[in-house]
């Protein structure tokens, strides 16, 4: 169903917003009878093993995977700390505390102790963040490998499902659309991905 803005200051805010993934899911549990704690594990499953396979897979087709140093990256790509982190490991160190509390403390200087999820991974513990990196990311991947329509629908899908994120992915691809058509005069790249992406970016503000 409809919901109102959750962090609107007034009770009788306009019901206007539709969530895509949290809809599925009310009708899986409708269906099924299932338990939110099953039906949230289930998700954060399924959802985890799309999220990972579609980095992977991007990751692969931009730097590959045929070394150690490529793997090394990739578990970076997806697990990196970030300078926050780094800064959180060599405070505990530089004071002392040792290498275990180090480790322990490494999200101090992290929003919400690392709670704000800084890095990929990180994100796997919540169902719906795996559901919106995944469709990020493979829309990405969809690019880079030509396959606009399919950018455009997974752009299309994560705009039904999250405000904030699937306007920045259109805005990604307006750019990248942009940039191809108008400086890299790319022959191959389709003009129909910018004005289809223009227009649901358009239809996105709307809403």
């Amino acid at each position: 169903g409809l919901f109102s803005a959750p962090y609107a200051p007034f009770y009788d805010t306009p019901r206007i917003y539709f969530q895509l993934p949290l809809a599925g899911a009310a009708l899986i549990q409708y269906l099924t009878g299932a338990g939110p704690t099953i039906l949230y594990l289930v998700l954060n499953f399924i959802f985890a093993l799309f999220f990972f396979r579609i980095a992977i897979e991007l990751y692969e087709q931009v730097v590959g995977l045929k070394s150690g140093a490529q793997w090394l990256g990739l578990a970076l790509f997806i697990w990196g700390g970030g300078v926050l982190t780094l800064t959180g490991l060599t405070h505990e160190l530089i004071l002392g505390h040792g290498l275990k509390a180090a480790f322990l403390n490494a999200f101090k200087f992290d929003p919400a102790n690392g709670w704000w999820c800084l890095n990929l991974g990180r994100n796997t513990m919540l169902p719906f963040e795996n559901f919106y990196h995944a469709l990020f990311l493979g829309s990405i991947l969809c690019l880079l490998r030509e396959r606009y329509r399919g950018a455009l629908v997974l752009a299309f899908i994560l705009s039904c499902s999250h405000i904030v994120s699937g306007f920045q992915l259109l805005a990604v691809i307006v750019a990248w659309a942009g940039f191809e058509i108008v400086v890299a005069r790319n022959p191959r790249f389709p003009r129909s991905v910018l004005w289809t992406s223009i227009g649901l970016i358009a239809l996105h503000l709307a809403y």
